[in-house]
């Protein structure tokens, strides 16, 4: 319903924006009464969506029923349901009210969305599809909590949650505001904003261009390089503004909750969130890490579920996902032992590509390089220096590449390592493996060199160069573990 509002009055603002100016009264009273009638009309929908949902829970699912002229009928069994989330919408807080949202493992996205349900009843639906997956038996162990964070009394959190276990301040939403580009979110939600408003974004782009065009025609070059160069630096420094507040906006109140089964986090600033997690249907662990966490010493860590999304993105704002912002390297350990039972994957020691991956890339590219010189040099174009500086910084961020590249079996774990100046780690257990590849070209056979590649329900990870023994031992180890190990990879 509030959608539809929404809607409505965004219809009204245009419609008058673009007949305000008219002088035929007449017209005006027309398009007014017809801008009456459409919000009536929109309303009148929202109602009626609203009055026609239903929703029950059965004995071994939810059924949802709704549509006003197309019926839709849903039945959701408990078993297959892989989260079930709690939204506080700005707009719903003051009168109390919320919105459940329950994730099927199957979909790609809510399955069921329930709005405007009082927070009690929704946590008290949240406890029974908990109660009948056999989910809820909170721990009664006195276990720390990560250095800097204090459980709460007694080792149990209000509503069920759990024992509070892991909290971010105020500063290290900053930090990761600056590590990460967050600016994305607060860039598309004034976008989308833009876009449901009569005012055109191309026109404001349009008026941009002829008020540069007229500066560079009209002043000389040193102005001109000063002006880009000052618009560069506000532009670098209002995006990382724009970025720090978008992790404060997403992850303000960032609070960690376990149980025996589960993990749960409150967040968000305008619309808060209760993001609910059940271990076992955690398929692998992310740990990603840019230039600027390595020298901060931080790490995002993300518990991933089945997914249908791509799988190298965030993340962040998935409900399948849970990430924990910038997270101290000394923190990472004790974070992945809640979902696997992992030593410090610093200490591990893991298997290196080959440096003929390093080679051939470094010797295609430098050939491409070689070959855009010639061709500036002869045709006056680009000056060969700039080429050679472009080709060095590249040549030495492959060879990082080389040297990040590794992979490592740590008991039933696979570990991947990766990145280029900060170090990425996937880890995941072998008997939740879907499907392991084994690539190898002509070339490769000959030196004994293999690609493997790991397809698990929440990502694909691929490891290149390996030596072609220790990747057959890899294979047969996963294969071995998904055949013999009667745990349930959900």
């Amino acid at each position: 319903m509030v959608k539809g509002v929404r809607q409505s009055f965004y219809a009204l603002l245009g419609l008058l924006t673009v007949n305000v100016s008219m002088d035929d009264n007449n017209q005006f009273n027309f398009f007014f009464v017809a801008l009456l009638v459409l919000a009536v009309i929109i309303v009148a929908g929202a109602i009626l969506r609203c009055w026609f949902y239903r929703y029950q829970l059965m004995e071994d699912g939810i059924q949802i029923r709704q549509g006003v002229f197309f019926k839709r009928h849903l039945n959701l069994k408990f078993k297959r349901v892989q989260n079930v989330n709690i939204n506080h919408p700005f707009y719903f807080r003051p009168l109390g009210l919320v919105t459940l949202k329950i994730d099927g493992a199957g979909s790609k996205r809510e399955e069921v969305h329930i709005a405007a349900l009082d927070l009690d009843a929704a946590r008290a639906i949240r406890q029974t599809i908990q109660l009948k997956k056999g989910q809820v038996g909170l721990s009664d162990n006195t276990s720390d909590s990560l250095p800097g964070n204090e459980a709460s009394p007694g080792g149990d959190g209000s509503h069920g949650e759990g024992e509070k276990f892991y909290t971010r301040s105020f500063a290290d939403l900053v930090i990761h505001g600056l590590t990460n580009n967050r600016a994305w979110i607060v860039v598309g939600g004034i976008a989308g904003f833009l876009l449901s408003t009569p005012f055109s974004v191309s026109d404001a782009i349009e008026l941009l261009q002829g008020y540069v065009g007229s500066v560079i025609s009209n002043e000389s070059i040193t102005y001109t390089v000063m002006l880009f160069t000052l618009s560069f630096v506000l532009a670098v420094a209002l995006t990382a503004l724009l970025s720090v507040l978008g992790s404060i906006v997403t992850y303000y109140g960032f609070t960690l909750y376990r149980s025996d089964k589960s993990l749960m986090v409150h967040r968000g600033l305008i619309n808060k969130q209760e993001i609910n997690m059940q271990k076992s249907r955690v398929q692998s662990i992310y740990f990603r890490q840019d230039w600027l966490d390595l020298y901060l010493r931080r790490v995002n860590v993300i518990f991933e579920q089945i997914t249908h999304t791509e799988h190298d993105f965030e993340g962040g704002e998935n409900s399948k996902k849970i990430l924990v912002p910038s997270a101290r390297v000394w923190e990472r350990s004790e974070l992945a032992q809640e979902i696997f039972e992992l030593p410090d994957i610093a200490t591990l020691e893991f298997q290196p590509i080959s440096k003929r991956h390093f080679y051939k890339h470094a010797i295609i590219w430098s050939i491409l390089y070689l070959f855009i010189a010639t061709v500036a040099d002869m045709t006056d174009g680009f000056n060969p220096v700039i080429i050679a500086a472009i080709w060095v910084p590249h040549v030495f961020l492959m060879y990082m590449h080389w040297l990040r590249a590794g992979l490592v079996l740590v008991g039933d774990y696979v570990v991947v390592r990766r990145g280029i100046i900060g170090i990425d780690y996937i880890v995941f257990p072998a008997y939740k493996l879907q499907a392991v590849d084994h690539v190898q070209s002509l070339l490769m056979k000959r030196r004994k060199l293999t690609n493997i590649v790991f397809h698990t329900a929440s990502r694909t990870a691929r490891v290149a160069y390996l030596p072609t023994q220790f990747v057959k031992e890899i294979l047969d180890y996963c294969v071995y573990s998904v055949e013999a190990n009667s745990r349930s990879w959900m």
